[in-house]
């Protein structure tokens, strides 16, 4: 056995957050675990992440709440994030009597960018089981002894155990795992070949701005992945003003979502060597949800690159309507190509996003770069 002060590897806390799931095994159907696990593993991260600042939060709020009330981002200048709890709660202090009523109150307290994650899970009606059953309060002290704070689990060790997490749980958040899980090699080759020679955006120092879009993100693979790799090569040439990427996607499955969300909101917890700018610049504000293909939420929007893993072979009878309608604005809408057959809506993914590129200037610059990977 492990010495109990020896640091605990992702490894650890994906085994030790499963065995809540077989605790909670019964009142819980095996589908639903991930209303559970997933959340409650997010809400321990975003309250590591906010306790060095957690005082000084409630005193701002306390000293400032007739002028600024519950929501504003003034908030976010004590947190040193991109959110903030203005409660004084935490998952170790909500009581063993009214625990639900506890629960909710903290997540409504929480930054409208950090409580819309956690209601995607619909987390009030698993919560409200579990209270029946005795088990919430025990759930909550569970989670409360995990330190996922960024001083014990790095960024890159907490993306690891939301991969393992996800899945373990797959089959019950999705039809099939792999609607939205790419593999890692596989991604890392489509990051590699969309940044391949584009000495601007990797050696300039003049601070670029690019932007990255993934029409059908899952769980953001893509895009933390472009994120990650981009700050590996930079990390080596010490620059004072490297490009940066301001991240775009969509996604229409909720929890997916919901963790591609946090993990770019959570991105910026160890910043701590940078300066405030960079601490509370909130990485998901341009995640958003809904479905691609008759619900575009970036209309007029083009971008530098493009990469996605869409569902293809998937059916389209739920969009066909109103994908038929932008079908017949020909080119001036996205699907002037034509439709293909209502049992596989490849095509339709692929003219989305054509849609999205850039023109080239009348000198071959410019433009965009788009990878579709068919796995």
């Amino acid at each position: 056995m492990a010495n109990e002060n020896e640091k605990k590897t992702p490894f650890d806390y994906e085994s030790e957050i499963w065995a809540v799931a077989n605790f909670v095994w019964g009142p819980i159907k095996t589908t639903e675990f991930n209303r559970v696990i997933l959340p409650f593993t997010m809400l321990r991260r975003l309250e590591c992440a906010l306790e060095p600042t957690r005082d000084a939060v409630v005193k701002a709020f306390e000293e400032n709440k007739k002028e600024w009330g519950r929501e504003n981002d003034h908030y976010c200048d004590f947190s040193k994030k991109a959110f903030y709890n203005i409660t004084s709660f935490r998952l170790n202090s909500l009581g063993s009597i009214d625990t639900l009523d506890a629960l909710m109150e903290y997540i409504n307290g929480f930054s409208p960018n950090a409580r819309e994650i956690m209601l995607r899970f619909k987390m009030e009606e698993t919560c409200k089981t579990l209270q029946e059953h005795g088990m919430l309060y025990s759930v909550c002290t569970k989670f409360a002894g995990f330190d996922l704070s960024s001083e014990n689990v790095s960024d890159r060790d907490m993306s690891n155990i939301y991969e393992h997490l996800i899945q373990k749980f797959g089959e019950s958040i999705a039809e099939n795992a792999e609607d939205f899980m790419t593999p890692k090699d596989v991604v890392r080759l489509a990051v590699g070949m969309i940044f391949a020679n584009d000495v601007e955006l990797l050696s300039s120092d003049e601070g670029v701005v690019r932007t990255l879009y993934d029409p059908t993100m899952g769980t953001g693979g893509f895009i933390t992945d472009a994120l990650d790799q981009l700050e590996e090569w930079q990390a080596k040439k010490k620059m004072k003003a490297p490009a940066t990427i301001v991240a775009y996607g969509q996604e229409v499955e909720p929890e997916s979502w919901a963790m591609g969300k946090a993990a770019l909101l959570l991105r910026n917890v160890e910043a701590k060597d940078k300066d405030i700018h960079d601490q509370i610049k909130d990485m998901s504000a341009h995640i958003m949800y809904g479905n691609t293909l008759n619900d575009d939420k970036f209309e007029y929007d083009r971008f530098d690159y493009i990469l996605s893993n869409p569902p293809y072979g998937k059916e389209w009878k739920p969009e066909r309507e109103d994908v038929l309608a932008e079908a017949r604005l020909g080119f001036a809408g996205r699907f002037g190509a034509g439709t293909p057959s209502v049992d596989d809506g490849s095509m339709l993914f692929l003219q989305h996003v054509v849609s999205k590129l850039k023109q080239p200037n009348a000198d071959g610059t410019g433009g965009s770069r788009a990878v579709s990977t068919p796995i």
